[in-house]
């Protein structure tokens, strides 16, 4: 298995990289030898009758190094203290495993748990984390009561190598709070370099576009920018490599580089900004400094009142307050506070920042502002967490005025105004087809018919007069970006009357070159063709409308056995079902499905917590195929002749906020070993909410009896049914 050294933005511990910027993954494969070696194992049992006690001791040694750990006894080094038996005995044991990972070098080379306490007898496995002769353990000189049902593997050397190359696929997502979306596939090779004097061998791959166009191919988020939306900004890596050696392949996951959610963290922005201008990596932690919004634009920016206006910020986990603060032309001042608070790491948040968008002229709608200033405070930190941006507010009428958001170079959201005179043009094509002439053929209908009649439109957009040099410059953030969209006015408020869902229309930049005029008296102005993404093909006039948001998506393959009837009770704010690709609703809680067929059922809600699946009687069978919910806490699937658990098993380390899960079925082959491990695995990560685990009726095996126990020790009730 390849283990990760470094990634990109190792200077703060956030990791991030620009998606266009030169960066280097070196991988290191510790050891020149593979597949033939072992890892050595220890284990320890210990006794409830034998309890180690003050001024006991005992040994552990492999290869040149031999440790010695004393109970209840401080010597100069208190990594070798053990902590004194005494109280519940599974509390001993806990403690015992804590003291043995609080060594360094044991730790550093071995993994120690506890895997099971039965009989009054606590068994400790103590494997190490590298193959090899070099990592055989043994105890010596003990003076503590180690039990007879001591096992020890002892370790072998690898193989050595002729020949190694790996071959890595690249599987980049935008949302790993949730079943990963828009992700993308990237295969990435590289040779591996024999360090013969390290005993290692190195593999480094440099510059990540790539990845970054795979971020970049993702949907602009359409929650349309609703009060403080974490666009899908940040991409994630999981990495998959194909190793190959001496003509084998083996496939493995490289996983768990610290990221609890198995996803390597490249966090790479979703921006195009040139290398020399490869910005520090935001670290609030370590720095007092104000953090800078993800944009080049001037930090004083001239815009309309009814121009909609966005700042994103890469921002940690805390409460904070956004504040608004408006100078008006008499001298005063007026302020307006919003609280906001995040909770997920690697969050871009997006404010709104709009005079109209914010409700900031009814502060006081009798006086006249001149500018405002926007900033966000950090309120634990008790200090500003953002730069302060500042808009001056321009209120000159304009007759061709119009509005563009544009994903700018770091990944943030960035409004360009145009309000020189604009030109449209329209292309027309048309498909026709020849008809055959038989004898009803007539001049009035003719033997040449349309098929298709499409429209292009294009349009020559001017940015109007007295722009700086410097605002010609950002100008090619717009004709470089690869999402720019018209703002379709006017804004559209939603229910808190001063956040907007707003429409956007996607359009494509065309021309390669841009015109730059300047005038003698120091006048800036930019010219620059532009067509809508979707082309007409209809000659009314088309009304928008916005997709509905949902936050939750459930999909399940469901066969009708012997009844056609499925019961369904779910909690949320707001539902949709789809059947066989139709929207449906439910009768009295219940769907009626085809007998004999399967049925494609997809869950659409905002806001899911409670979500559950019977069958009132008969027979039906059940497959999920995806839960993505970032807010689903009880998932229980009833009276099922079948469920096919394959998925549930690859996704359930993933569902932090599920705190119930039932399964109830008769199915004597469902997988409840593969579930109960898959529960181990979400502890493991340090971060869950089970509580309920409630399986079908088959049996598990002896280990599926150990994890059980060591569930049960997280509190988690644990019962088959």
């Amino acid at each position: 298995m390849l283990q990760l050294i470094k990634q990109p933005g190792t200077g703060s511990a956030t990791g991030m990289a620009w998606s266009r910027s030169a960066s280097q993954l070196t991988f290191v494969r510790k050891g020149l030898y593979d597949t033939r070696g072992s890892k050595a194992a220890l284990m320890l049992v210990i006794a409830d009758a034998a309890r180690p006690v003050a001024g006991q001791y005992f040994y552990l040694s492999w290869s040149q190094v031999s440790l010695v750990f004393r109970i209840g006894t401080l010597s100069g080094d208190d990594s070798l203290f053990i902590t004194p038996w005494s109280g519940a005995f599974a509390t001993c044991a806990a403690n015992f495993v804590k003291d043995l990972n609080r060594h360094p070098e044991l730790s550093k080379n071995f993994s120690i748990s506890l895997l099971n306490i039965a009989s009054s007898k606590a068994y400790f496995l103590i494997e190490a984390l590298d193959s090899g002769i070099a990592y055989n353990l043994a105890t010596t000189g003990s003076t503590i009561t180690i039990d007879g049902a001591t096992v020890n593997t002892a370790g072998t050397d690898d193989v050595p190598l002729d020949s190694y190359s790996v071959t890595m696929d690249v599987v980049m997502t935008t949302n790993i709070q949730v079943e990963p979306e828009d992700t993308d596939l990237i295969q990435l090779q590289a040779v591996g370099v024999a360090d013969k004097l390290n005993d290692q061998m190195q593999l480094a791959i440099y510059e990540l576009p790539e990845i970054g166009n795979a971020i970049l191919a993702s949907e602009l988020p359409f929650r349309a920018f609703s009060p403080f939306i974490m666009p899908r900004a940040i991409g994630y890596g999981q990495l998959v490599a194909w190793e190959n050696y001496n003509d084998t392949t083996k496939k493995g996951l490289i996983a768990a580089y610290g990221d609890l959610r198995e996803y390597l963290p490249v966090r790479i922005l979703n921006g195009g900004i040139a290398l020399a201008n490869y910005p520090v990596d935001v670290n609030k932690e370590l720095s007092n400094q104000a953090i800078k919004f993800l944009t080049d634009q001037d930090r004083e920016k001239i815009i309309g009142l009814d121009q909609p206006e966005w700042l994103s910020i890469y921002i940690v986990p805390d409460d904070y307050t956004i504040h608004y603060k408006v100078y008006y032309t008499d001298g005063s001042t007026q302020e307006k506070t919003t609280a906001v608070t995040v909770v997920n790491f690697d969050t871009v948040l997006c404010i709104p920042a709009g005079w109209q968008q914010c409700g900031l002229g009814a502060l006081h709608a009798d006086r006249t502002a001149s500018y405002y200033e926007v900033s966000i405070y950090d309120e634990s930190q008790n200090q500003e967490y953002s730069e302060t941006f500042t808009y001056i507010i321009d209120t000159r009428y304009f007759k061709d005025k119009r509005y563009f958001i544009v994903r700018n170079s770091k990944g943030g959201w960035d409004t360009m105004r145009t309000v020189g005179a604009n030109k449209l043009s329209s292309k027309f094509t048309r498909v026709t087809g020849m008809m055959a002439l038989d004898q009803d053929s007539r001049p009035a209908k003719g033997t040449i018919r349309m098929i298709v009649a499409g429209e292009e439109q294009s349009w020559t957009m001017r940015s109007g007069w007295e722009m700086g040099p410097e605002d010609v410059e950002y100008y090619r953030q717009l004709l470089m970006s690869n999402y720019v969209a018209e703002i379709m006015m006017p804004l559209i408020p939603d229910s808190a009357g001063h956040i907007f869902q707003q429409v956007f229309r996607s359009v494509i930049v065309q021309q390669d070159t841009i015109d730059i005029y300047d005038t003698q008296d120091s006048k800036w102005s930019v010219e620059w063709k532009m067509m809508y993404a979707h082309n007409e093909t209809n000659y009314s006039k088309i009304a928008t409308a916005i997709e509905p948001y949902f936050d939750s998506v459930l999909e399940f393959h469901v066969t009708a056995v012997t009844t056609t009837t499925l019961h369904i009770l779910q909690a949320s704010n707001n539902i949709r079902y789809k059947i066989n690709g139709k929207i449906v609703t439910p009768s009295a809680g219940n769907f009626t499905l085809v007998l004999g067929e399967d049925s494609h059922i997809i869950v659409e809600a905002e806001g899911l917590i409670d979500f559950q699946f019977d069958v009132p009687s008969g027979y039906m069978v059940i497959t999920p195929k995806r839960i993505a919910s970032a807010t689903l806490e009880k998932l229980y699937l009833l009276d099922f002749l079948q469920v096919d658990a394959h998925y549930l098993v690859s996704r359930l380390p993933r569902l932090y906020a599920l705190t119930h899960l039932s399964i109830n079925t008769a199915d004597s082959g469902f997988l409840t070993d593969s579930i109960l491990i898959a529960a181990q695995a979400l502890t493991r990560g340090g971060i869950f909410a089970l509580s309920v685990l409630s399986l079908a009726s088959s049996t598990p095996t002896t280990k599926g009896y150990l994890v059980k126990t060591y569930l049960t020790g997280f509190a988690i009730t644990v019962t088959t049914l």
